[in-house]
């Protein structure tokens, strides 16, 4: 039978996959699966955020779009699934406790990943020449300061 579209990523080696690592879009199994067949240099993970991220759960509005917010993600008033509230560092820490990863390499698939992807030189990696852009986590990989420009633009309390 034809391996579809998950067999031609796993397949070719030059494809690098966007993985949702919220436990909705993507089942936790499921990216673990991934991180096993692709290893830390072709997994990239993505978010899919609305602009409900942050927002308390509840009855909201997404430009026009109604939309029902709940720990389950971003839906419809109909069921359907319309996006995600996953913030990358919680990306970063489901991706760590489903897989084993290491927190550099988790940190990496938001990171460096993207960036060569994108043909980036001066981010994704700190070294001199790269931009002073920076988020900080703590061990636990939580949230700690934001760094826009060599600048604090947020610390954690």
């Amino acid at each position: 039978r034809s391996p579809g579209p998950i067999g031609a990523v796993l397949a070719d080696p030059t494809v690098v996959a966007g993985v949702i690592a919220d436990g909705v879009h993507v089942d936790p199994v499921a990216v673990r699966m991934a991180w096993q067949a692709l290893g830390p240099a072709r997994l990239n993970l993505v978010s899919d955020a609305v602009s409900a991220l942050g927002m308390p759960h509840g009855r909201l509005h997404v430009g026009r779009l109604q939309i029902d917010l709940d720990g389950t993600g971003v839906r419809t008033t109909d069921g359907v699934l319309a996006g995600s509230s996953l913030a990358l560092d919680q990306a970063v820490r489901n991706l760590i406790e489903w897989t084993g990863c290491t927190l550099a390499q988790a940190i990496a698939t938001t990171t460096s990943i993207p960036a060569d992807l994108l043909g980036l030189t001066d981010r994704g990696r700190l070294r001199v020449g790269s931009r002073a852009d920076l988020v900080i986590l703590d061990e636990n990989a939580s949230l700690h300061s934001t760094i826009i420009g060599g600048a604090t633009a947020w610390h954690a309390n």
